[in-house]
C-alpha cells in the first residue's frame, strides 16, 4: 500500500513542483488547494497519510489549519510545513508537525522530512491492526529518522502540559507524540495506567503502600515512588498479584 498526500499552498507553481517531487517518490497526491480552510476539508474527508501545508495562506493559515485537523481527527495525517520563512519553526512544531521544510527544498530534503515523521501514518496503523499482537517497540523520531525503542526498556510514560514523555531504564527521557490513551490500549500487556497522567511498566512495580496522603507504588527504577489514583487502585493491585510481588 502506497502513501497518499495532500498539498496546500497559495502559490500554484509551488504546488506543482511539490506534486512532481512526490510523484517521483511514488506518493499519490489525492488533494490540493490554496488555503487552510480547504486543507481542513480535504484532511477530514479524504484522510491523507501526509499533509503538506504552507504557513502563510489566505482565509485560514497553515498553523491554524493544523491545529483544527489535530482536534478533529483521532489519527491525523503527518503534517509537514513548507515555508520560505524560518521564524515560524517553533510555532509549527507546537502543532505536532512532523517536519518543517524551508523553501526552496529538493527531493532529498523532502525524503528526509517524510522519514522523520514522528507519528504513525495511517498505513502503518493499518498494518499494526492486522497483526495479532502489539509490536515490541515504540517508534519515535530522532536525528537519524525513526528510532525503534524496545517497550520493555521503558519504565514509565508521563503526560505534562499536553506533552508525553517516556523514561527509559537508562534514565533517558524522550518526548513522544503517541497519546497516553493509545499507549494504554496498544500495549496493555506491558503497561498499566495508574493515574490520569502516568502509565507504568507493570514489571517495574515493586510494591504498593498507603499513608495519610493516599496510595503510592515503589518502582525498581531508582526506588522511585509515584502516586496512584483511587480509581486505578484495584487494577494496580491485580497487576502486583499477577507479577508475584507483595503489596
Amino acid at each position: 500500500m502506497s502513501l497518499s498526500a495532500a498539498i496546500f499552498d497559495d502559490e500554484p507553481l509551488a504546488r506543482a513542483r511539490l506534486h512532481r517531487l512526490l510523484k517521483e517518490l511514488s506518493i499519490d497526491v489525492i488533494g490540493q488547494g490554496e488555503n487552510g480552510e480547504q486543507a481542513i476539508e480535504v484532511a477530514v474527508k479524504h484522510e491523507p497519510d501526509l499533509l503538506f501545508l504552507d504557513i502563510q495562506m489566505p482565509r485560514v493559515d497553515g498553523l491554524s489549519a493544523a491545529k483544527s485537523i489535530n482536534e478533529l481527527l483521532s489519527h491525523p495525517p503527518a503534517i509537514i510545513f513548507c515555508t520560505a520563512y524560518d521564524e515560524y519553526a517553533v510555532e509549527a512544531f507546537k502543532t505536532n508537525a512532523t517536519a518543517y521544510l524551508l523553501k526552496p527544498f529538493d527531493i532529498e530534503d523532502l525524503k528526509g522530512a517524510i522519514e522523520r515523521s514522528h507519528t504513525l501514518n495511517r498505513v502503518q496503523i493499518l498494518e499494526l491492526k492486522n497483526q495479532n499482537t502489539a509490536p515490541d517497540y515504540l517508534p519515535i523520531s530522532s536525528n537519524s529518522g525513526i528510532e525503534k525503542i524496545d517497550i520493555h526498556d521503558i519504565v514509565l510514560f508521563l503526560a505534562f502540559e499536553k506533552n508525553v514523555y517516556a523514561t527509559l531504564n537508562s534514565g533517558r527521557k524522550i518526548l513522544i507524540s503517541t497519546p497516553l490513551k493509545e499507549i494504554e490500549n496498544r500495549y496493555s500487556s506491558v503497561f498499566i495506567r495508574i493515574s490520569r497522567s502516568t502509565i507504568l511498566n507493570k514489571n517495574q512495580i515493586r510494591s504498593l503502600s498507603s499513608d495519610d496522603n493516599g496510595y503510592t507504588v515503589t518502582l525498581d527504577y531508582n526506588n522511585k515512588k509515584i502516586a496512584v489514583s483511587r480509581r486505578k487502585l484495584s487494577s494496580v493491585r491485580a497487576a502486583i498479584l499477577d507479577s508475584g510481588k507483595n503489596s
